[in-house]
């Protein structure tokens, strides 16, 4: 009688456990995610042409940049959190002279909030990559 109480309860603990389902809906907020896990992408308000909009008007830092000659890309990576600022701002590839993180960051670092990252309507923390193309006359 002993084992079989034993046997019942061991029995009726696993039972339990497998029917707990895991929520496969369930999205962690507070974690990284790259552009590749989210369902829907950060987004500048506007979209892509206004970003590019954006970045073309600060004439004063891009002006920098352009008197160095670089013909080249690089990609501007930042994380876009789940409220919409801009953090962390880097620069990867060739960055002569810092040129690219000082000015770049400037410009980054006073854009307005994106609209974040989702993975099933949750707003999420997002890795994003820019990529920037120079092209010299």
């Amino acid at each position: 009688m002993k084992y079989i109480i034993i046997l019942f309860l061991i029995f009726s603990s696993c039972s339990r456990s497998s029917t707990v389902s895991k929520d496969t809906n369930y999205v962690d907020t507070n974690k990284l995610y790259t552009m590749f896990e989210v369902n829907r992408m950060p987004m500048f308000p506007g979209g892509n042409d206004s970003i590019i909009s954006y970045i073309n008007s600060h004439h004063k830092e891009l002006n920098e940049i352009y008197k160095i000659s670089y013909d080249g890309s690089i990609c501007l990576s930042f994380i876009i959190d789940k409220y919409g600022t801009l953090k962390n701002f880097e620069v990867k590839g060739t960055d002569p002279f810092g040129l690219f993180s000082k000015h770049f960051g400037i410009i980054f670092t006073n854009m307005p909030k994106w609209e974040p990252g989702r993975i099933n309507d949750n707003k999420v923390n997002t890795i994003f990559c820019y990529p920037y193309l120079f092209k010299m006359k």
